[in-house]
């Protein structure tokens, strides 16, 4: 039976300052100048392995803002303001050059390099600290598997190929940058790989200090690896990894605390906010704490206060879903999620029928700008269910699959009280013939019906969480329908998105330019 290792953390090793996600390094696998010491003086005990854990993981705030800007501002959900730059106008109209400072990928590489040092060097602490048994390094190594895994992912999904390196800092710093490119398959496999055998070991459970919980700050293996299986279409096995994460990360049958079930009041915007939240579905996240000097950018640019500069908003399209959708009541508007909620206006246009000037709003800036702690999540307990009940479908189990969308009346979880998506934020159930237009439920496809149903309740529940371009890249490749992700892409420019459609026709166009000595900076 697996257990979880309690680790006691007594100074506070996350107020590290994360640095922006550009460098101004010429080699592109070059660590930061701090790493290179002796590895032996880096790692001689238990706590100098925790301390690199923690460390490996603060990286991840230095990918956070740009994670999200490339997953929403290539899709449909966010668009420039009139304060655009240059970058963000290309990557709005998805036209990505080389120069772009979104397609530095250093970031990432910057994960996986403090990920692979913490492995080759595992061994050498156990003939040093008797503390660290095999059983507790494995688990250690599992964690940096994990994280270097989710590096990896991301970076296969903005390129069409990357280069893979198994080498520590040393060995890079001194100038051996012995790599491989892998394609998509090559990547998703060895991946699945790697977290089969991660999710195995024991599971580490640091203990909290500074309110803060350690084990939602670690991106969760089982869900990874069911990420991983979804796009590889591994459909069963990620309905068990699923439901696996819900259940017994969660805490339980019936008192997991990520079950989505009803909300009241605030409580839906309230799970943005700080991860002390009365009520709080995340599953991993990426803390900020201004308090230690950690700041990300996206309050500049989502705001219009303080030092914000509005470069980005919502586009009016997911505006218009929010407010198309339908109450149990049978009012309209998306009251938890859209308005108030994602996105918020202080002005509306009775004319035009418009929001003037609308703001994300997601992570509370508007409350205390630039004060407020801004989370950002990697998995939310909705992403999850929506990616179950993306593979129940894909898996036959369209009924199941769109109880988890609606109301959950099957139970696919057996968590009680688990309401669903649409019915714990107090929407109607989607009914299918309705959804699509037709007449008789003879005509419809089921499953695919289901998964544009699906697809379109992830954009609801989860714009602005950078998701969207990489779910519409998944179901188009699913179905061999480019048309799916270029035509959704494109709709939003109206007459003028018929050229952005055409390109988008050609998945190679799906890409980012990928560079591997890239000299932005200097």
């Amino acid at each position: 039976m697996r257990k979880n290792f309690k680790i006691t953390i007594i100074t506070c090793l996350l107020s590290l300052i994360a640095a922006p996600f550009l460098t101004s390094c010429s080699d592109f696998f070059e660590p930061e100048q701090e790493h290179a010491v002796n590895k032996d003086d880096r790692y001689k005990s238990l706590f100098d392995i925790q301390t690199g854990v923690l460390g490996a993981y603060s990286k991840l705030r230095n990918v956070a803002e740009q994670t999200i800007i490339l997953g929403d501002l290539r899709a449909d959900l966010l668009q420039v303001s009139e304060n655009y730059d240059a970058d963000l106008s290309e990557l709005d109209k998805v036209t990505v050059t080389k120069g772009n400072r979104f397609v530095d990928s250093r970031g990432f590489y910057d994960i996986i390099r403090n990920c692979n040092d913490m492995i080759a060097n595992m061994d050498g602490v156990m003939k040093k600290d008797a503390a660290f048994t095999e059983v507790v390094r494995d688990a250690h190594k599992a964690e940096m598997i994990t994280l270097r895994s989710w590096a990896y992912l991301q970076l296969i999904r903005m390129y069409k190929e990357v280069p893979v390196t198994n080498h520590e800092l040393d060995q890079v710093y001194e100038g051996e940058e012995i790599y491989e490119m892998y394609d998509r398959s090559r990547m998703l496999n060895w991946l699945a790989e790697r977290m089969n055998w991660a999710i195995q070991q024991e599971s580490l459970n640091y203990s909290n200090f500074e309110g803060t919980l350690w084990r939602k700050q670690f991106v969760n293996r089982k869900n990874l690896l069911g990420e991983i299986a979804l796009e590889l279409g591994a459909y069963g096995d990620a309905v068990n990894l699923f439901i696996d994460t819900i259940v017994n990360f969660g805490g339980g049958q019936n008192n997991s605390d990520l079950k989505c079930e009803g909300f009241t009041g605030d409580d839906w915007e309230e799970t943005w906010s700080t991860s002390t939240s009365n009520y709080s579905e995340k599953l991993s996240y990426i803390p900020f704490r201004k308090s230690n000097k950690q700041q990300n950018d996206l309050e500049m640019y989502f705001s219009s206060k303080g030092k914000g500069k509005y470069l980005l908003r919502p586009t009016d399209r997911v505006i218009e879903l929010w407010k198309a959708q339908v109450r149990k009541d049978g009012s309209l508007g998306d009251l938890k999620r859209g308005l108030g909620g994602s996105f918020t206006s202080s002005e509306f246009d009775a004319d035009k029928k418009v929001y003037i000037d609308p703001e994300v709003s997601k992570y509370q800036f508007d409350k205390k700008p630039f004060e407020s702690d801004a989370q950002v999540t990697i998995y939310t307990a909705s992403d999850v269910h929506l990616m179950l009940a993306e593979a129940l479908n894909r898996n036959g189990e369209h009924r199941r699959a769109l109880g988890v969308v609606n109301n959950n009346a099957d139970n696919v979880t057996g968590i009680d009280k688990s309401a669903g998506i649409r019915g714990r934020v107090g929407l109607e159930n989607i009914d299918l013939l309705k959804f699509t237009g037709l007449d008789k439920a003879t005509q419809l496809d089921s499953m695919l019906v289901i998964e544009d149903v699906i697809v379109r309740e992830r954009a609801l529940e989860l714009a602005f969480q950078g998701r969207r371009w990489y779910d519409l890249m998944r179901v188009a490749r699913r179905r061999n329908d480019p048309d799916f992700l270029a035509k959704r892409v494109a709709e939003q420019l109206g007459d003028e998105g018929e050229a952005l459609r055409q390109r988008l026709r050609n998945s190679d166009n799906w890409y980012l330019p990928f560079d591997m000595y890239a000299n932005q900076g200097n």
